[in-house]
């Protein structure tokens, strides 16, 4: 089990930037359990557009996308190690804090991401995006025949599992409404409250999955990603 705070969703402020591979923010938190806080974010970008402004981080243990020496020095000397991990600088209205059980991420696979990367695995995903802790994924995507066709896949590390049915000992694929059911099902059975809920969409398949979320009412937060392709 975790902290009490593992996992929080929450609102901070930069502070400002800071000169490691890996956390490159030091925020203040403003919401959550750990309200006042400083704490390191790990992030894509340097991040000097936002020191002054107000982000989304997801609170978590830090050295998940590993950690440099000068962020490892700071974890050494604070008696509660803790970490966030960048999700967005939109904050929605209304928005305070949330459980990583209540709230479902969503990140969009760009054209260069999937040019790249067409079949994404777990460590793939942290090349654009750094959510925290992802057990267990769901990504859709086009068909690779019938294009007007989606089909969705659970990614547990360098597994892919594709979310199918059989009808009359036929494997089908299940509908994305369907495999979605199927994904939080398995979240909430296999692994903690605290981990990350985390979907993929296939950049031209944002509209039609979105309506999925909106459709079932569960609540829903993109993160921003970070795209340099080396």
């Amino acid at each position: 089990m975790g902290c009490m705070y593992q996992g929080q969703i929450v609102i901070a402020t930069v502070l400002d930037t800071y000169d490691d591979a890996i956390y490159k923010l030091m925020v203040n938190i403003k919401t959550g359990d750990l309200q006042s806080k400083r704490v390191l974010v790990a992030h894509k970008k340097e991040g000097t557009d936002l020191v002054g402004k107000d982000i989304i981080v997801r609170v978590d243990v830090p050295g998940l996308y590993g950690c440099g020496r000068k962020a490892a020095d700071f974890f050494k000397k604070e008696d509660e190690v803790v970490a966030a991990y960048y999700i967005t600088s939109e904050i929605p209205t209304g928005f305070e804090y949330s459980e990583s059980n209540k709230i479902i991420l969503y990140c969009i696979w760009q054209p260069e991401m999937m040019e790249k990367y067409p079949k994404p695995i777990k460590e793939n995903i942290a090349n654009f995006y750094y959510p925290g802790n992802i057990p267990l994924a769901l990504r859709y995507s086009k068909h690779p025949k019938r294009r007007d066709d989606i089909v969705s896949y659970l990614i547990r590390g360098v597994k892919r599992t594709p979310i199918k049915r059989k009808v009359k000992e036929v494997d089908k694929w299940r509908t994305p409404g369907a495999a979605l059911r199927k994904y939080i099902t398995s979240m909430n059975k296999k692994f903690q409250p605290f981990h990350t809920r985390l979907i993929i969409i296939d950049s031209p398949l944002e509209d039609r999955i979105l309506c999925e979320f909106n459709d079932k009412k569960i609540k829903k937060m993109g993160i921003e990603g970070y795209i340099k392709m080396d």
